[in-house]
């Protein structure tokens, strides 16, 4: 699939981070690819979020103000176990190098990100059995 072709299965995910630059560029590029995307600014508005809407997707900052993305995961994790949550963070090379994923997340991805990033976060969502 090209950046321009539309996915098969558009999907809605929840974007955590309290850059706002970060979440216009995440609502672009999910855009492009045919995606729907619901920022927040932080853990509580996540929160609220996603108690509000069902989602395929959750990505989320590690470092934020409040809440952190990892204990955030986990408190989605409360409500939904079954969700896939993708944390976002300048120590993914350094989580994943010792093969380390904080409780509560699904997969961690390396700051910064492209669309590459955005594509593989897409493939941990499990399929869809009534698809």
């Amino acid at each position: 699939m090209s950046s321009a072709e539309p996915p098969s299965t558009p999907r809605r995910i929840l974007f955590v981070d309290d850059d706002p630059t970060v979440l216009e560029t995440m609502r672009r590029i999910l855009l492009i690819a045919g995606h729907s995307l619901e920022g927040a600014a932080g853990s509580e508005e996540a929160l609220q979020k996603f108690e509000r809407g069902k989602f395929d997707l959750v990505m989320l900052d590690l470092e934020m103000p409040g809440m952190r993305g990892d204990a955030l995961a986990l408190a989605i994790r409360e409500i939904a176990p079954e969700q896939t949550i993708v944390l976002l963070t300048a120590y993914g090379e350094v989580l994943n190098a010792m093969k380390e994923c904080p409780p509560g997340v699904s997969r961690v991805f390396g700051k910064p990100f492209g669309f590459e990033t955005v594509r593989e976060a897409l493939d941990t969502i499990p399929p869809n059995p009534g698809a």
